[in-house]
This record gives C-alpha cells, sequence and structure tokens, in this order.
C-alpha cells in the first residue's frame, strides 16, 4: 500500500500562521533545542518549508519567537486572574500548584534542552530572545493572591495575600526545578502543607526570635 501523504495546511493570515509555526516548534525545542531543523518544524506544523520563510526571516528568527512565547507570562497570568476560585483555600493553593508546576516544567524542558547545546544564541543581527521582564513575578504574585483571597473561602482576616502568593510561587519553583529539589519533587499536596501549615507544625515563641533576626537579612 502506498503511505498516505500528510495533508497540508490551509492558508492562513499572517499573524496566525505565525502563531500556528511557534505553537509547532515549542515541543520541538524541548527535544532539539536550537538544532532543530526547518524540515522537523515543516512536518510537525503541516506546511511546506518555503511556509517558514515567507513567516519568519529564518530559522533562529522562529526559535527566538518561540522562546519569547515560552518565556511570556501574559497568557499564564490571564488564566490565573480568569479562574472560578475552588471552595476552599486548600484547594484553591493545590490548583495554584499545579499551574505553577506546568509552566516551570515546559520552560524548563525548553531551557535545558537549549542549554545541553550551548547557551541561547543571539541570531545573526544580534538580536537574541527576550527576557523576563523584571515586573512580570509581582504581576503573577498579584494574580495569584487574588485568585487565593476571593469570596467565599478566602483567606483568614490579616493574611498578607500578597506574601503567601510569593512563597507559594517560590517554594513551588524550587520544589519543582530538578537541581533545586535534587531529583526528588515535593508532591503538591507537601507544598500545601508546607505553604498554609509550615513543616513541622512547632507554635513561634517570639514574632522575632533572636536566632531568626540574625539571618533575616543574609
Amino acid at each position: 500500500m502506498t503511505p498516505k501523504r500528510r495533508s497540508r495546511a490551509a492558508p492562513l493570515p499572517p499573524d496566525e500562521r505565525r502563531a500556528a509555526l511557534i505553537r509547532a516548534v515549542v515541543p520541538l525545542l524541548g527535544i532539539h533545542g536550537r538544532d532543530v531543523t526547518s524540515r522537523q518544524i515543516a512536518e510537525a506544523a503541516g506546511v511546506a518549508e518555503g511556509t517558514i520563510f515567507r513567516a519568519f526571516a529564518d530559522k533562529d528568527s522562529l526559535i527566538d519567537a518561540a522562546i519569547d512565547h515560552v518565556l511570556d507570562m501574559t497568557p499564564f497570568v490571564d488564566r490565573v486572574e480568569s479562574m472560578a476560585p475552588a471552595p476552599t483555600i486548600d484547594e484553591r493553593v493545590a490548583v495554584i500548584i499545579g499551574l505553577l508546576r506546568d509552566r516551570f516544567e515546559a520552560v524548563f524542558k525548553v531551557m535545558f534542552a537549549l542549554r545541553h547545546a550551548g547557551q541561547p544564541a543571539p541570531d545573526r543581527r544580534g538580536r537574541g530572545p527576550r527576557r523576563p521582564a523584571p515586573g512580570d513575578s509581582d504581576r503573577l504574585d498579584l494574580a495569584i493572591a487574588a485568585h487565593l483571597a476571593a469570596e467565599p473561602g478566602g483567606l483568614p482576616a490579616g493574611t498578607d495575600a500578597v506574601e503567601l502568593a510569593r512563597w507559594l510561587r517560590v517554594t513551588t519553583l524550587g520544589a519543582t526545578h530538578p537541581l533545586m529539589s535534587g531529583g526528588h519533587p515535593l508532591p503538591t499536596s507537601r507544598i500545601v502543607e508546607l505553604v498554609l501549615h509550615g513543616i513541622a507544625g512547632v507554635p513561634a515563641t517570639a514574632p522575632h526570635s533572636t536566632a531568626l533576626s540574625q539571618g533575616a537579612d543574609r
């Protein structure tokens, strides 16, 4: 039997075609890094190789745009802001942890693949991929804080929602990163317990003990 040829994608407006190519190349970056070929990209996107170079100046431009897409936090923040909150705070924290883990793992996969073959190099015009904006983490913390504090079933009175969101983000990052976690990522349930209830559950003897205050600013 003659194998069926994969049908080519239907014509799209330029912006939609660029977006489709970016979506197709992101998983390939996690496997091949910058060594991904234009042929592999074309096959994944269901287009002819020439379509890539009508949408982007060259392969490096497409790869940089894909890295920008991976690092862009705006869609993730938009998703957090639009979610309906779960009934209990424990459930809300678990949902946020799951979303954070998915995002961190997607970013780690691409970044590790790129670095395995050398640092992500700028293209030949000297333009490299974007770096996360300084305010990206603050925007995410505010979105998480608003989600956690939403009524009904929000945070207890007096809880600093933004600080809690920051601890949640940083703890999940450390618990998910394969190097930071030493190959032993914490399960979501343990992160929930850690962030909301502490590790050992030992009550503080004073607001600021001597031992804590000595190391607070290190």
